[in-house]
């Protein structure tokens, strides 16, 4: 499975466009992932700026799919944008199909905990998130994804696994995950509880791994890393590759 990180950064990045002159991880733009060339995960206000930086064809993108609402993951406009091009099928919290469906070209599909979809060429399944949003009744999602023989577990935001989703996928297998990491390196932020630091990604992905649900080589990409608490990325990629931890960038291209 093709990745291609559009975006890495937390809410507390400012959406305007980098300076050609940044290094890798010194701008962010607010996360979203583009997988098998054609399946897009969420669409904040910096997607469509960053198609045309790392020259994705926006035609070429036929699905979206949305974890939850916050506006750095889910934005109108720039979804009209998207599905100006052709058209554009979107998977959502059923709350969220109202508005979507008010946007010319997009076809909107509920997706509910636990029920796999076909979407483009992924089989996709989501299931819970720890992560608060305003809407009482959205249910914020992570991802399992399979493409053939490989299967990606996609987990952001949220923080640790909720007992329900860890009951889902304890018989799965993964040959890699891309997680939340907003609070990198910090200590005693508040936001643990509904974002995952970096200590508490070691410790959710020794369990997997010796419940054999995650392989010991298993990639795992660390994004939704927030400006204010993470440590700059030359340092912090370089103190976490021993480790097999993969600390992304904007612009980065990897395979599952």
């Amino acid at each position: 499975m093709n990745l291609l990180f559009l975006g890495t950064g937390a809410a507390d990045w400012a959406p305007e466009p980098p300076r050609p002159d940044y290094a890798p991880g010194e701008w962010r733009g607010f996360t979203s992932t583009l997988l098998a060339d054609c399946v897009l995960v969420d669409c904040g206000p910096t997607v469509p700026a960053a198609l045309a930086r790392y020259g994705v064809d926006p035609a070429n993108i036929t699905d979206l799919l949305i974890t939850h609402s916050h506006g750095d993951h889910y934005n109108p406009a720039a979804i009209a944008q998207l599905a100006a091009h052709g058209g554009l099928r979107v998977y959502a919290d059923p709350m969220l199909l109202p508005e979507l469906n008010a946007i010319a070209g997009v076809r909107a599909t509920p997706l509910l905990v636990g029920q796999s979809e076909s979407v483009g060429p992924l089989k996709v399944m989501p299931v819970c998130a720890n992560h608060h949003v305003p809407r009482p009744d959205e249910q914020p999602y992570h991802f399992v994804l399979s493409e053939g023989e490989t299967t990606l577990f996609y987990a952001l935001d949220g923080a640790w696994l909720p007992t329900e989703t860890w009951l889902a996928i304890r018989r799965l297998h993964f040959d890699g995950i891309v997680w939340d990491a907003t609070i990198g390196d910090t200590e005693g932020d508040f936001r643990i509880f509904e974002h995952n630091s970096i200590a508490m990604v070691r410790l959710m992905r020794t369990t997997l791994i010796r419940q054999k649900v995650l392989g010991a080589d298993a990639p795992v990409w660390l994004t939704h890393l927030a400006r204010t608490l993470c440590s700059p990325h030359a340092e912090l990629a370089a103190a976490l590759a021993p480790e097999g931890l993969r600390v992304t960038y904007d612009g980065l291209r990897e395979s599952c």
